[in-house]
């Protein structure tokens, strides 16, 4: 390489600037730095020299680096991965070996006990074996090494099982509003396997088989005409109000069955039901009570309804105990009975839901007898014709010389208190 100008011409370039550095204050032994730092580059053939110095370097490098290859290609081993032969240095280990040979190998799914996926991934991890022998994938490797890797296994999650009660399977005979157990049956037990993380059921066996419990429905069929009207699922504005004072005109005392939930809504009315000296059941908080429900729920449905009937009139007595619908299945009774409660349906049942006042009279009427429970709704739904057929009701009842009177009163008369 040349330069383009005379060496007498970059000298004085040079010069220049030296003259320049020596003019400005503070900079005093500038030209002798600059000329220093110029001298070399001012000297024919010095850049060709680095080139050729670089050129030697280099080639020195790439002879060194060309037999460090050389020598680590004679420092790797051959194995094989699921047999696949591949060449691999020994230090890399069994898992670092498997994934050079793009082997993929992932670990097992944590199933629930239904076979379906809980967690992917969460089951056993790959499992390696080394010339038939299980080893891990930090493992050295050595000439000849048969690898086989195969994916990890599903792992089912764990069972817990909880042995719990069935009650005796009920059979009702008969019609009527009281009950008499005709064969007390044996309740079963049954064993019931469950997922311990998704909860779902695996199986369920019968460990001990329940024995029916036979109930018969019967009234007592009076000669002396007695009524007792029951009111179920309020109270509720404005039917309770309307049926209270029908009531309070004819100077009768009713027994109404309360929900719950409307005893929280309407508390006034069950302190004019029980300043009327008129009865109160427990018909349930929600009105919602099957005899697949456990023991827990049944007492909450009854508990609740007791607190809240206590908040709205403290000291009220809660004896009498009607299902919704007339259902004494599964643990129901039981729980009821085992609460101090006792059980009452109706012998007429006027169909007030569904029925115009008219019909509804009808109905009383012609299937009333002597000591029969009657079972008509103050809440639910539209109670009107409750409301217009009650009065009529009573009447019809009163010309044919019943009279009425509260289950108290009725039980007494019974000689059942």
């Amino acid at each position: 390489m040349r330069w383009k100008g005379s060496a007498s011409a970059k000298s004085a370039d040079v010069t220049q600037q030296m003259d320049f550095f020596s003019g400005v204050p503070g900079l005093a032994g500038g030209e002798r730095c600059l000329s220093w730092l110029a001298r070399p580059w001012m000297r024919p053939g010095f850049v060709g020299r680095w080139r050729r110095l670089f050129l030697a370097h280099f080639l020195i490098g790439s002879f060194f680096l060309t037999l460090s290859y050389f020598f680590l290609l004679s420092a790797q081993i051959q194995v094989t991965i699921n047999g696949r032969a591949i060449r691999v240095f020994p230090w890399i280990g069994v898992g670092r070996a498997v994934t050079a040979a793009g082997v993929f190998a992932p670990p097992g799914d944590l199933l629930d006990v239904t076979g379906k996926v809980l967690q992917a991934g969460g089951g056993r991890p790959p499992a390696y074996r080394k010339n038939s022998r299980e080893t891990t994938p930090q493992d050295r490797l050595s000439p000849g090494d048969a690898i086989v890797v195969e994916a990890g296994e599903d792992v089912v999650e764990s069972v817990t099982e909880e042995t719990r009660r069935q009650p005796s399977p009920l059979q009702v005979e008969g019609v009527g509003a009281f009950l008499r157990v005709v064969r007390k049956g044996e309740p079963g037990e049954e064993v019931v396997a469950r997922g311990s993380l998704s909860g779902k059921t695996k199986e369920i066996r019968i460990k001990q088989v329940a024995t029916p419990t036979v109930l018969r429905r019967f009234d007592y069929n009076l000669a002396r005409k007695i009524a007792v009207l029951t009111f179920d699922d309020g109270p509720i504005s404005p039917y309770t109000n309307e049926i209270l004072a029908i009531l309070d005109r004819y100077q009768i005392k009713g027994v109404f069955f309360v929900v719950g939930r409307e005893v929280e809504a309407h508390p006034d009315l069950v302190r004019r039901i029980v300043a009327g000296n008129h009865e109160l059941g427990n018909h349930t908080f929600s009105h919602r009570l099957s005899d697949s429900d456990e023991r827990e729920k049944i007492a909450g449905e009854l508990s609740r309804t007791e607190e809240a009937v206590q908040r709205a009139s403290p000291g009220a007595r809660l004896r009498w105990f009607r299902p919704p619908g007339g259902v004494l299945g599964g643990w129901i009774l039981d729980v009821a009975e085992e609460r101090g409660y006792v059980p009452i349906l109706w012998s007429v049942d006027s169909k007030d839901w569904g029925k115009p006042a008219d019909g509804i009279a009808e109905k009383v009427l012609d299937e009333v007898r002597g000591g029969s429970v009657l079972l008509f709704h103050d809440g639910g739904g539209n109670r009107e014709a409750t409301v217009n057929a009650l009065p009529g009701i009573i009447e019809g009842l009163k010309s044919r010389g019943y009279n009425f009177m509260t289950l108290s009163e009725l039980f007494y008369y019974l000689g059942l208190d």
